[in-house]
């Protein structure tokens, strides 16, 4: 495997770089297309010759991962495209929605042979293999079965290599392919000794069952990134730990993450400081953060910097109150806590963060804490916030 990348990619430990990660994407596209091709012309002509409706299933179903790989191919192309302006931050999804179409492809293939393979099923006929060409049958179908181990390992390889969704999706399509053979190759021993059809209609399902059952967890896994998920903890952690690396950084809160692909993630927080500090001294400290992500880490992070009052007696006091008051709640968070005093009371400014799935309701959590400072002459000012991936990894 890694004879193909130093053949085919000049640059190939420099896998950050996005004309390599295409590179990479071109080169599993290509190899997917040649190899699957062959795989499945040795199974159509045999099922065709022999009868073998679930011979003849995985073939076609190697056809359908030939017309994968080139899709695959197609959205690594596409996603390649540099930024313009109906589209400023770039084509990287495309590769997500190649994913989503060959997920697709997987079903309507798994859909088609399981047909087949059911009115294979109440065939009244025998399938008897010739003596003399059953073992040309299983000898290509032994064939088939490590060419597509072999394919199965490229693709995870490099899907790890370089974090592709898309690579990762058909190297589950090929370990399926991997079991759907394997079957059919059982399938095959047994016919020799039982001829019957309802075994090969038999294996013709189960292998059809497993492809569309594994085409709709791979349709749930490509649309996932679409729409919008949660990042991964590792990844929020390090970033978590670096802006906390900064001694002026007292916490960090609202913290939001977008990814436009693998390589292209933009990053919102809301970054506490001491409030007596010189402004423009942290304003540059602000900066420095943010420079060293873009520059070293190639992430558009942005800071909104909120000042805190770290030497205020009461609104320690007062921190420490809410603190106990939110534990007993459900051990729920708060922060932008500050105090701003008015002629004839003063008014606590917080706000509050509510856990996704969260079993009281915001007014129950609101009366609680209200309940909790009667006996104050305080105005609680509170913002109730929904779950930031700050507050999912504390």
């Amino acid at each position: 495997m890694d004879i193909l990348a130093k053949l085919f990619i000049k640059d190939y430990k420099n896998i950050d770089n996005e004309v390599v990660r295409l590179k990479y994407g071109v080169m599993c596209g290509i190899f997917g297309i040649i190899t699957n091709v062959i795989i499945s012309c040795m199974k159509i002509i045999t099922g065709f010759f022999v009868g073998s409706i679930a011979i003849t299933t995985d073939g076609v179903n190697n056809l359908g991962d030939a017309l994968s790989s080139l899709i695959t191919l197609i959205g690594f192309k596409l996603s390649s495209k540099k930024p313009t302006k109906s589209h400023p931050f770039g084509y990287e999804r495309m590769e997500y929605i190649s994913g989503l179409i060959v997920s697709i492809i997987i079903i309507g293939i798994g859909a088609l042979l399981l047909e087949s393979s059911i009115n294979k099923l109440f065939d009244n006929s025998v399938l008897l293999i010739e003596a003399n060409i059953y073992s040309v049958v299983i000898l290509i179908l032994v064939l088939s079965l490590i060419g597509k181990i072999i394919q199965s390992l490229v693709y995870l390889k490099y899907s790890i290599k370089i974090s592709s969704k898309t690579l990762f999706a058909n190297f589950t399509d090929s370990i399926l392919d991997v079991v759907s053979t394997l079957f059919v190759l059982i399938a095959s021993v047994v016919s020799k000794f039982y001829p019957n059809s309802w075994i090969d209609g038999t294996l013709g399902i189960i292998v059809s069952l497993i492809i569309i059952v594994n085409g709709c967890k791979l349709v749930k896994e490509t649309i996932s990134p679409l729409v919008g998920q949660v990042p991964n903890k590792e990844f929020v952690k390090e970033v978590r730990e670096k802006i906390l690396s900064y001694d002026e950084i007292v916490g960090i809160h609202d913290m939001v993450i977008h990814n436009y692909g693998e390589k292209k993630k933009f990053i919102t927080v809301h970054a506490e400081i001491d409030g007596s500090k010189d402004f423009t001294y942290c304003h540059n400290i602000i900066d420095n953060i943010e420079s060293y992500f873009l520059n070293e880490l190639g992430i558009n992070l942005v800071i909104h910097m909120d000042p805190i009052d770290l030497g205020d007696e009461k609104l320690n006091e007062i921190r420490v109150k809410l603190e106990e008051v939110l534990k007993n709640i459900g051990n729920i968070k708060f922060h932008d806590l500050r105090l701003v005093n008015c002629e004839t009371h003063t008014n606590v400014i917080f706000d509050v963060v509510i856990p996704f799935g969260f079993k009281m309701e915001i007014n129950e959590v609101d009366y609680e804490i209200k309940k909790a400072f009667k006996d104050y002459n305080y105005n609680l000012v509170i913002t109730y916030d929904t779950d930031f991936i700050g507050e999912i990894y504390d």
